[in-house]
């Protein structure tokens, strides 16, 4: 069990680096409107988005589905360096009712229309 999730986290690695060059090839041929990058499944089943906006490192996000988790990367338009900017479980998240930061909450919109 252990070496599946060492190969797993290998794979993510490779395919990110994998991303990040085509990322960096593709710079140099489109024009740098904002625009995002249809979601792509890999063999893995993990889930890609990338991110392009002018002046700005590339930010890509790789979801695995599998283990509800989500990592973001930012890849540098002049070296190519890919970071790691952070990574979470987000098992919990779904796992909430609701959360909403401002008024009303979704709580507070079903029960007006229950009363209706």
């Amino acid at each position: 069990m252990r070496e599946r999730t060492k190969w797993k986290w290998m794979m993510l690695v490779l395919s990110s680096g994998a991303l990040g060059c085509w990322v960096l090839a593709c710079q140099q041929t489109s024009a740098w409107a904002e625009q995002r990058v249809p979601p792509a499944a890999a063999a893995t089943g993990l889930i890609t988005h990338v991110f392009h906006t002018p002046d700005r490192p590339t930010k890509i996000v790789v979801v695995d589905p599998v283990q509800r988790r989500i990592a973001v990367y930012f890849v540098s338009l002049d070296s190519g360096q890919i970071q790691l900017k952070s990574v979470r479980n987000i098992a919990g998240d779904l796992a909430l009712q609701e959360f909403n930061s401002d008024d009303p909450s979704p709580r507070d919109i079903l029960n007006l229309q229950q009363r209706n």
